[in-house]
């Protein structure tokens, strides 16, 4: 980097992080030297990536990510979550369009292979990066740190990062160097002593499968879950996740013999009509592996740091692995060109300055993994029904509340996510990954009664849930968010919903339907040529209004706490809807043009607020005053006959969106 003092940096792996670090350090000009123990810096092990928004975003800046799209060939467009008959419980079609709306990137499957061919080719000087180059021993000093490799070559740099896998050498020397210097290090558990409660065979499958080319399917069982996706060309991917039947830690987690899981798994259905036998007799590659999950409690000493797996372990089941692996490669990347940069230019960096940057990674990083690690963990239980609250949510709750909830459920993570500082976001919709403004039923206010819901039987049965939601207004976004789950007692295992349980549901429900149906009313479907009006609007949140208020006649229902205040909050969230209603004279105008409806809707629908009946006829007034009344009219937009006089509905919902 011009102007700043020398730099180097040793990267020890030519894994996802390792190689994406080498990108970014080398478009700054930052020196660097990649060592890998193995022969070849990408091998085939039989593993898949998929690529998310969070990482698509950073590859963009490198100019990697359309080339990785070309090689991917297909994205995923087509989401099924299925039961273990492979009949799907809840679907998100176009859903590589939703994700390229809200977040600016699909998401897409292609071999790890792929993705480290297309690191390392962006790599202009391919003379640092050194295959066969197995790291054995580390050593920090005052000046710089040390890397010996297994050949007895020694390098030297400022800085080395540990980027070498789960089972790191650059891990076990820091440990090592901590605990001899008596810091905070040693106090922790062994590097590899992460706790694994689950297992995966992983598999590439070639040929016709029956799983068509942009699906994906995730199917939940007890204690499995299988995760199949198209590939390019014809590929298939597929996980299989099992529970081990314990936690183990370390090396005492081993999978399960691949013969013996494969037969009692064979019948399993992926979809209804594929099964996993289907895919395994295909296959051309496939490999089982304990799931460690976790995070070094320490990442880094006075000159090392350690990034990705080396640093972090996921359930794969979220797909955030390499994903955040890119993620910390970009903080670190931010961090050390900060630094350069604020560094006077013939003085060699610190000890101190360099204890600075890694302290701004971690703080930066740790919060973010903790949440990625807690959303992946979730998300496994979940689709393996691992307890009974689990399999009413996964069988009744989403399925109910559909496909808008479980896209939030996958995409939840994605804007928070790193990118580089020093290198331009590409223009891509949308810029800061924040997406359109939620739309339909998800503005309005039967989340609090969802949520609601699932928390309040779930703290009986020892649970907190965590459940977030935006409402977008024109005054501005708040965020409603609950507590995240944590297990509070084993005997959830043992408690099942009860018939006053489900009698809570049943009244929930009855409150809740009303609002689906107007919602669905309202916001129309454009593949069957049904577009809602305007003048729809205000009687939609009229009606809501009074059924929120024949609910709190309901003696069987107002009588307990919790729905009083679910009620009040839904009728108070929506009557605030319905005033912002007059900051345009748009849906007042509607109903008075409306031939079945006119002002006489208004005039006895708000018979007892004059004040709204004088503001609205202003409203109207001021609008044909300033925008129509020195319009022309053609005689041949005259002569058009009015449309026939609408039918006044009933009192139900279903009459309403009928």
């Amino acid at each position: 980097m011009i102007g700043s003092p020398p730099f180097r940096v040793i990267i020890v792996g030519g894994s996802v992080a390792g190689l994406a670090l080498a990108v970014m350090l080398e478009t700054q000009g930052i020196d660097f030297v990649l060592l890998e123990a193995y022969p070849e810096i990408s091998p085939q092990v039989g593993a898949q990536i998929a690529v998310l928004a969070n990482g698509n975003r950073i590859l963009d800046q490198l100019g990697i990510y359309e080339n990785l799209l070309r090689r991917a060939q297909y994205c995923v467009d087509d989401f099924h979550l299925r039961d273990s008959d492979g009949k799907s419980l809840a679907a998100l079609h176009e859903f590589g369009d939703a994700l390229i709306q809200r977040h600016g990137y699909p998401m897409y499957f292609l071999d790890r292979q792929m993705l480290l061919e297309e690191l390392h080719k962006h790599i202009k000087d391919k003379s640092k990066v050194l295959v066969s180059k197995r790291v054995v021993h580390v050593e920090e000093s005052e000046k710089c740190v040390t890397a010996s490799t297994a050949d007895g070559s020694v390098y030297q740099g400022d800085i080395i990062v540990g980027a070498d896998g789960f089972h790191s050498t650059v891990k076990q020397e820091l440990y090592r160097m901590n605990s001899k210097s008596k810091m905070a290090g040693a106090e922790g558990p062994e590097p590899e002593d992460l706790p694994a409660e689950y297992a995966a065979l992983f598999g590439i499958s070639a040929g016709e499968c029956g799983i068509p080319k942009s699906a994906m399917n995730i199917v939940t069982g007890k204690n499995s879950t299988h995760l199949v996706s198209s590939g390019p060309d014809d590929k298939s991917y597929w996980c299989m996740f099992y529970h081990l039947g314990n936690t183990y830690y370390g090396k005492d987690a081993k999978p399960f013999q691949e013969e013996s899981l494969v037969r009692k798994h064979w019948d399993d259905k992926i979809t209804e009509t594929v099964k996993f036998s289907d895919l395994y007799e295909k296959r051309i590659s496939s490999i089982a592996t304990p799931l460690h999950e976790g995070t070094a409690k320490h990442w880094h000493s006075s000159r090392c740091i350690l990034i990705g797996d080396s640093c972090h372990k996921f359930h794969p089941f979220a797909g955030q692995g390499g994903n955040s692996a890119i993620e910390s490669a970009a903080a670190l990347a931010n961090a050390v060109v900060r630094l350069l940069h604020s560094a006077p230019r013939h003085q060699p960096i610190t000890p101190s300055d360099l204890s600075a940057l890694f302290a701004s990674v971690h703080s930066l990083r740790a919060p973010r993994i903790a949440e990625l690690l807690e959303i992946s963990s979730l998300m496994q239980k979940m689709c393996a029904v691992a307890n009974p609250v689990l399999r009413w949510l996964l069988r009744w709750t989403l399925p109910v509340i559909g496909a808008p909830v479980l896209f939030h459920l996958l995409t939840v993570v994605y804007p928070d996510a790193v990118s580089l500082d020093m290198l331009p976001i590409p223009e891509r919709p949308p810029i800061e990954g924040r997406g359109p403004e939620r739309e339909g039923w998800e503005s309005f206010p039967w989340h609090y009664f969802a949520g609601y819901t699932i928390n309040e039987n779930s703290k009986r049965i020892g649970w907190t849930w965590n459940y977030g939601f935006d409402i977008r207004s024109a005054s501005g976004t708040s965020h409603w968010q609950g507590r995240r789950p944590r297990r509070k007692k084993p005997a959830i295992i043992d408690d099942y919903l009860t018939t006053k349980d489900w009698a809570t549901l049943s009244k929930y429900y009855s409150i809740l339907q009303p609002f689906k149906d107007v919602t669905m009313r309202l916001q129309g479907n454009p593949i069957d040529s049904e577009f809602s009006a305007l003048w729809e609007v205000l009687p939609a949140i009229e009606f809501l209004l009074n059924h929120l208020e024949e609910v709190k006649d309901r003696d069987d229902v107002y009588s307990e706490e919790h729905f009083k205040v679910n009620v009040s909050l839904g009728w108070a969230k929506l009557n605030e809807y319905y005033t912002l209603l007059d900051e345009t004279p748009a849906y007042t105008t509607a109903i008075v043009l409306h031939p079945g409806f006119r002002w006489a809707w208004i005039e006895s629908t708000w018979a007892e607020r004059q004040d709204w009946i004088s503001d609205a006829r202003a409203r109207v007034r001021n609008l044909w005053d300033s925008e129509y009344k020195t319009q022309p009219l053609s005689a041949e937009e005259a002569i058009d006959p009015p449309p026939p006089k609408r039918r006044r509905g009933g009192e139900s919902s279903s009459s309403f969106a009928s």
